[in-house]
């Protein structure tokens, strides 16, 4: 493979430019005995990078004559042919089917399957709206709980990578959503400012709110900028700032985040502190007479660090509700895809789809201490995995797909990102911090290198005759034939 294809995150995935087997032995025979009860199977990456790959473009809906109309089985470089008739036989079944003549000519579309050990047929389907772009909603889902350098480095890798991405006719629609005890939308097509609408469950979410509100920015190719999705982070969470200090340390270590809050504090201490030096005489106090000020907080302040003291709380499930709501509704929405991006460190504990048991959470609430972190409770668990399934099947069906990244060390539940995930064939990535490479690598490849696979798509045959035609893309047909 070159350094290219040895770069791509499939390529992984790939043995000898083939196919990755299970087992490096064939069992000598059938039954139990001769298997150790182990099946065997392969991993098999489409549309990954290959040099020994043999690609056909198939033009329509129809494939090329290249399927046994008897067993199914492919053309394949172990099949015979008759040029002048064009009937090549099945080399499994022995079956004669026929093909246009000039397609086993030299240059003919069914000369590669006669000679290539290994074919990928990539079949072109119609257009997916009636619109000329294709456009694709991305709802960033924010835990509310995460540290500030992690969040801003989820907020600085989105940008790197969507503004990479974006390109005609493929446009990116871009949301925000930050989730802790309520649900924060916020308003990405307002500039200038930080602006959210927040809602205690998803039923708050009206279509009015979807049609009149800007929750969603367009993010054009090469807009390296995205100052609203940046802001909106930094209003949440604060920004990571550095002294010159740090500036001038080459250790490598991060700089401890500082909320704008405190930047305040700290510019009006110092700044009382100047005062005080100058009325004791010019000379200034001496380091044993130093008067250190102590600022009044104010209401919000207290607020916000009792709330941290607090036991975090995460509305999972509205959260995502809202996500859906964002992604697929709105008589302005004219998106055929979507994806939502879930960041988490922790599991759902409020509200529905929480993993906590529910006199837990009481005594939690009332307890004005930390406490412990979440204990999953196996009856609610399991409730949950039920409530996640039937929301993200119901995604799936709208186009929408969904990943989760976790963090941290708390427990997650894994079982219900999992059941959040699977109807759409997403995943479920751990970190432990969001603040390091992997968020980079694994962001772009589920950007770059997936996309959603069962989406409706317009059947334009159809299409004058009812609206409501639709064809299903079902993924990839993999067919492995091998010789004795």
């Amino acid at each position: 493979m070159d350094e290219a294809a040895a770069e791509h995150p499939a390529a992984r995935y790939r043995a000898g430019d083939g196919v990755l087997f299970s087992s490096s032995k064939v069992p000598p025979g059938p039954g139990i005995e001769n298997t150790c009860e182990l099946p065997i199977g392969f991993i098999w990456t489409p549309l990954s990078p290959n040099n020994n790959m043999t690609t056909i473009q198939t033009n329509g809906e129809t494939l090329l004559p290249v399927l046994c109309l008897t067993c199914l089985a492919y053309c394949n470089l172990f099949a015979t042919f008759d040029l002048a008739t064009g009937v090549w036989i099945c080399p499994l079944c022995e079956a004669k089917n026929v093909a246009p003549t000039e397609s086993f000519s030299l240059n003919g579309p069914l000369s590669p399957v006669l000679v290539s050990p290994a074919l990928e047929f990539r079949q072109s389907f119609p257009n997916s709206c009636s619109h000329d772009l294709d456009v694709c909603n991305v709802v960033f889902v924010l835990d509310a709980n995460l540290p500030c350098n992690e969040a801003q480095a989820v907020g600085s890798v989105a940008r790197s990578i969507l503004a990479e991405i974006a390109d005609a006719p493929c446009q990116i629609n871009l949301g925000l959503i930050v989730f802790g005890k309520d649900v924060s939308i916020y308003q990405l097509g307002v500039y200038g400012m930080a602006s959210a609408d927040v809602f205690a469950n998803h039923t708050g979410l009206t279509e009015d709110h979807l049609n009149d509100r800007s929750y969603l920015m367009t993010v054009e190719k090469g807009d390296t900028d995205l100052d609203s999705l940046l802001r909106c982070i930094s209003a949440v969470y604060g920004v990571a700032v550095s002294t010159e200090n740090d500036e001038n340390d080459n250790s490598g270590n991060s700089p401890a985040p500082v909320s704008r809050m405190d930047q305040l504090r700290q510019r009006k201490e110092e700044r009382l502190r100047r005062q005080q030096a100058s009325s004791s005489g010019g000379g200034g106090a001496s380091s044993a007479e130093e008067t250190h000020f102590s600022l009044a907080k104010s209401p919000w302040t207290m607020a916000k660090e009792k709330a941290k003291a607090a036991t975090p709380r995460r509305c999972t499930g509205e959260a995502v509700q809202c996500a859906i709501d964002l992604a697929t509704a709105g008589s302005s929405n004219e998106a055929r895809t979507s994806r939502i991006l879930l960041f988490t460190n922790g599991c759902p504990n409020f509200g529905d789809g929480t993993v906590v048991s529910s006199d837990v959470a009481v005594t939690s609430a009332t307890n004005d201490s930390k406490s412990a972190p979440d204990a999953v409770d196996p009856p609610s668990l399991a409730r949950a995995v039920q409530y996640f399934d039937i929301i993200a099947r119901s995604a799936s069906e709208a186009g929408v797909g969904i990943d989760v990244l976790c963090s941290g060390s708390l427990e997650l539940a894994l079982p219900a990102y999992q059941a959040l995930v699977e109807p759409s064939a997403g995943y479920v990535l751990p970190h432990e911090t969001f603040a390091s490479a992997h968020l980079q690598h694994n962001l772009g490849y589920l950007l770059k290198h997936t996309f959603v696979s069962t989406a409706p798509l317009q059947d334009d045959a159809n299409a004058a005759t009812s609206s409501q035609n639709e064809v299903w893309m079902e993924g990839c047909v993999i067919d492995i034939r091998m010789s004795k």
